[in-house]
């Protein structure tokens, strides 16, 4: 990404599908480049693959119950590592957006279930500048 951003020339767009969530605590090399690339004006996106069978952030989370008196079940179990997983994911991706939102960096979650016409819309509405009055 560093020679791109050298090479650029007008404002760009640069686009990375890459998955950061398990790597939330070593963005540092990433963060250092998306720096010089706004310093240069360019805009950043950042597409980032979701697990299958994982709600995308902002859907909600559906925790059953459970009694505290009982034994766990097997069920139980499975369901409540589960929801820790789920839980862990989530708050790793919320760290990198918090991370690369101070920078200007616009993250967008991607399953399965995207479309490829929902990020062209998003990396569209990136590219046209504001226009204000």
């Amino acid at each position: 990404m560093s020679q791109a951003i050298f090479r650029g020339r007008d404002n760009e767009l640069f686009v990375l599908l890459i998955d950061l969530i398990e790597l939330d605590t070593v963005l540092d090399p990433l963060i250092r480049t998306i720096r010089v690339a706004r310093a240069r004006h360019h805009q950043v996106l950042v597409i980032c693959p979701w697990l299958s069978g994982v709600p995308l952030p902002g859907e909600m989370i559906v925790t059953p119950s459970r009694s505290l008196d009982k034994p766990m079940t097997v069920k139980a179990l499975q369901s409540h590592l589960r929801e820790q997983m789920v839980q862990r994911y989530h708050h790793a991706y919320d760290r990198v957006k918090h991370e690369l939102a101070r920078f200007g960096i616009t993250i967008l979650a991607y399953s399965s279930d995207t479309s490829a016409k929902v990020i062209l819309e998003r990396m569209e509405r990136l590219r046209k500048p504001l226009r204000i009055g």
